[in-house]
């Protein structure tokens, strides 16, 4: 049994999601109601990008294929995606009720689950 390389700790909220990041050995959680990013080979708990937008539980991340995107989904009934690296919100989609997930096929065509 092989300890785990990192320990998060996050105060004031759960952890809905987490995804690694390959490209910048980094991985994000989706919490609430933000995402945020941390490098994996660190010890300190302080998150390297943060992205606020959403009003609810962030339940999902997703990246295109060269992690340039991510997008996220929510309790607020929204999925937003963000541009990598510059903490900024690139489109939004309103559904109204809870996002559990969603896919996104060539940037295109969106799938979502409740």
């Amino acid at each position: 049994n092989e300890n785990p390389i990192r320990t998060l700790n996050i105060k004031n909220s759960q952890i809905n999601s987490m995804k690694y990041i390959a490209k910048s050995a980094s991985f994000a959680v989706a919490a609430n109601p933000d995402v945020a990013v941390y490098e994996v080979n660190s010890d300190v708990d302080i998150p390297t990008e943060v992205y606020q937008g959403h009003t609810g539980n962030v339940t999902s991340i997703n990246f295109d294929s060269d992690y340039r995107i991510m997008h996220t989904t929510s309790e607020d009934g929204s999925i937003k995606s963000w541009e990598i690296g510059e903490n900024e919100e690139t489109g939004s989609f309103k559904l109204g009720s809870a996002i559990g997930d969603a896919v996104i096929l060539n940037g295109e065509k969106l799938i979502t689950a409740d």
